[in-house]
């Protein structure tokens, strides 16, 4: 049985960045492989996702952040609760390495024996988030395969943007294979690895059907008694408040999220919006599962909006970069472009309007299996 050594954003307190982890290593499992998450966390992954804000973000003092600390002080019991609700998740559900790495410096030092190394997926190669780090380009790797799989680069083009993108180019001529996650990114890798060989494959969490998740993670019960709103978004934006605001009026439902931070200190709460009682992908995909309608801004908002069968919109916005292709990219594979739509369409249409969901369901079996074929050659041929 082949070792494989998997590293991505595990330890983001993200629900999206672990469900995708969690779902790359159930399949290689389930292909037949022996998977194993590289225990790394950057010093800006820990400093982005600390319990009160850090004032520091990539090693640079951000005076946004001493603000932010100040406005989280009356929300800190429930930020604790929070952090514990995703670090039990890590615990029980990831097969971890037995050291943990803190840094690129003591991955180069340390020799791994996988037979195979896969980065991926979610927005490792986004080498502008705080959370980059050159070892998602497997630079640590001595010997064994390289492979990325669904990577995405978020709305940066390394060529365009980084101060030395050549650095960037040797580390992906190491690469057995290459997949990404959106269009935008094939035409941009492509490019920038002059290699004629970019794939383009769906992200892991559409590997698994809704019961293959309700089976294999403990979602609990209904988190929230009657009918609501499930808002789910990484910036949540003044804009698309005010629009998630009055489709809740409009159909006399009150909206939940799951963010203490932006409920908290950045006011969602002023506003009416509630909070779950439990945080983490457990409770993301329970909020999911449940919801009488999801608005997102999210990626992993729509895709396991999909997955659930629900009445769902992603929700376009000025704040939308154009180059940042990753729900068009998702939405245009699924057949489902339509359920992308601005303000001014949403508040003058039906938001309960359903889609075709037997439809949509083979679209991703198709798509699953050109995956299984890619991950299966490029661990084995």
């Amino acid at each position: 049985m082949k070792k494989i050594g998997l590293i991505t954003f595990h330890r983001s307190n993200n629900c999206g960045s672990m469900l995708q982890a969690f779902a790359l290593q159930q399949k290689l499992k389930d292909l037949g492989y022996d998977p194993t998450i590289i225990d790394f966390s950057s010093k800006g992954q820990r400093e982005l996702y600390s319990i009160m804000p850090s004032f520091f973000l990539n090693g640079k003092f951000k005076k946004s952040q001493v603000k932010l600390w100040f406005l989280c002080i009356p929300y800190k019991k429930l930020l604790k609760k929070e952090s514990l609700d995703y670090n039990y998740f890590i615990d029980k559900y990831f097969i971890l390495t037995k050291r943990k790495y803190l840094n690129n410096k003591s991955l180069c030092e340390e020799t791994f024996k996988f037979d195979a190394y896969i980065t991926g997926s979610d927005q490792v190669w986004n080498i502008n988030c705080v959370d980059a780090d050159d070892a998602y380009f497997l630079n640590f790797v001595k010997e064994g395969r390289k492979i990325a799989y669904a990577t995405s680069l978020g709305a940066n083009d390394i060529k365009k943007t980084s101060s030395n993108p050549d650095k960037y180019v040797n580390f992906l001529k190491t690469f057995d294979y290459i997949s990404v996650r959106e269009k935008n990114a094939v035409s941009q890798i492509t490019t920038l690895s002059n290699r004629n060989d970019i794939q383009m494959h769906i992200d892991p969490t559409l590997f698994m059907t809704q019961k293959e998740w309700t089976d294999s993670i403990e979602i609990g019960n209904r988190l929230v008694k009657g009918e609501y709103i499930f808002y789910y978004a990484f910036n949540y934006s003044k804009e698309v408040n005010n629009t998630v605001l009055k489709i809740s009026q409009k159909y006399n439902l009150p909206v939940y999220i799951i963010d203490v931070k932006n409920w908290g200190a950045r006011g969602l709460k002023n506003i009416g919006f509630k909070l779950s009682p439990k945080f983490g992908p457990a409770a993301f995909i329970n909020l999911i599962k449940y919801a009488k309608l999801v608005l997102t801004t999210s990626f992993h908002g729509t895709v396991f909006s999909v997955i659930f069968n629900k009445p769902f919109w992603y929700i376009e916005s000025s704040m939308h970069n154009i180059k940042d292709d990753r729900a068009v990219s998702l939405l245009s594979q699924l057949e489902l472009p339509s359920r992308l739509q601005n303000s001014k369409y949403l508040l003058t249409h039906d938001a309960m309007e359903t889609w075709d969901f037997d439809k949509v369901q083979n679209r991703i079996t198709e798509l699953q299996n050109q995956a299984y074929t890619f991950l299966k050659q490029s661990i084995d041929k």
